[in-house]
């Protein structure tokens, strides 16, 4: 079982995430996982969102996600999921921030391939709305992911 933190933009930690992986039989991996957000009218304890992210795990396992490999996708998948399904405001924007660099320590490039390619669905939606041609995204989308990996 592994256990990490989401971060709001103070570098506060908001969310604890448990997960853990299984291997079903001849079988595509999956991580399992829940998570325990801070109530701004709790006082904060890590101690304490750890235990009820491992509990909250281990009793109900609410959210999975399979996996293509485990070579460091796995915490991505997971604060994707998050990102999409959380009912916490708190929890969805913490996410957000992981998944473009902000609390983490990716390049700026890095950071800017993220968030250009967030953005890409809703650009290309736009341009084909107008009956533009939007082959410049799909360069812009090919240099994303090799500046992404």
């Amino acid at each position: 079982m592994k256990v990490f933190y989401l971060r709001n933009k103070s570098g506060f930690p908001v969310t604890c995430v448990a997960s853990k992986i299984v291997h079903p039989l001849g079988g595509q991996p999956m991580v399992y996982f829940d998570f325990a957000t801070h109530n701004p009218a709790d006082r904060y304890s890590r101690e304490r969102a750890r235990e009820t992210a491992i509990a909250r795990l281990e009793k109900y396992g609410r959210y999975g996600v399979y996996l293509r490999s485990e070579k460091g996708e796995t915490r991505r998948a997971i604060v994707e999921e998050i990102a999409k399904l959380a009912d916490s405001q708190a929890a969805r924007e913490a996410a957000y921030l992981w998944l473009q660099g902000v609390t983490t320590k990716q390049s700026p490039a890095k950071k800017a391939a993220f968030a250009i390619r967030h953005h890409l669905p809703v650009l290309r939606a736009f341009l084909e709305s107008k009956g533009e041609d939007f082959v410049a995204l799909d360069e812009l989308e090919t240099i994303c992911g090799k500046v992404l990996g």
